[in-house]
């Protein structure tokens, strides 16, 4: 499977604009991954799977998930080793596994901040935030963000949601206090600033 990976990666015949950042877009895909958007097409002809097809989906479903759980655990061991690169790395092939898991998200968002790559890491948040709009843990990892992009009454408005999922949050409680400082130093809004006038 690695040696198809390798062959279509480097021996592609096409060359256009970008197909550089293709080529390393493809290279953060779990081969396994990989294999399955490859073959996929086979295991459900026509829409309809067969008996053999719907035991395939199965069986991959089944194999994303724990090698998606594996990365998650490896990515985890890099945050804590401090190697916040390597766990961005492992958190997006996770994510390639099996993108329905938010927690791969919120991992890569809080990897990503250490890196500082708010915008991002931001971007992860917010696509959980889509998903599920009452998880604190993305709503805490935008605001670091949008405190790395100088956001301070956005990052504010997210601790303050944190703080209404967990009143008890100290590293939540913490953070506003230093926003806020931040948020004083801002010049006033106009009612017609805030509204959009």
């Amino acid at each position: 499977m690695q040696l198809l990976y390798r062959v279509t990666a480097s021996a592609s015949p096409f060359s256009y604009d970008g197909y550089t950042k293709d080529i390393l877009a493809l290279e953060s895909v779990h081969p396994v991954a990989f294999y399955r958007r490859l073959t996929e097409g086979a295991a459900n002809r026509k829409g309809r799977p067969s008996r053999e097809g719907r035991a395939w989906v199965e069986c991959m479903d089944k194999w994303c998930e724990e090698l998606g759980a594996r990365e998650k655990a490896q990515g985890n061991v890099h945050v804590n080793n401090g190697e916040h690169a390597e766990a961005v790395r492992c958190y997006t092939r996770a994510i390639s596994l099996d993108g329905k898991k938010t927690v791969y998200y919120s991992n890569r968002a809080v990897a990503l901040n250490a890196l500082g790559k708010h915008a991002l890491a931001e971007a992860d948040c917010d696509h959980i935030l889509r998903k599920d709009g009452k998880n604190s843990k993305a709503f805490y990892q935008r605001a670091v963000a949008r405190m790395g992009l100088e956001r301070w009454r956005e990052a504010e408005a997210d601790l303050k949601q944190v703080l209404k999922f967990r009143p008890t949050d100290e590293s939540a409680k913490a953070l506003l206090v230093k926003v806020k400082a931040e948020v004083a130093k801002l010049p006033k809004q106009k009612l017609e600033d805030v509204l959009n006038f």
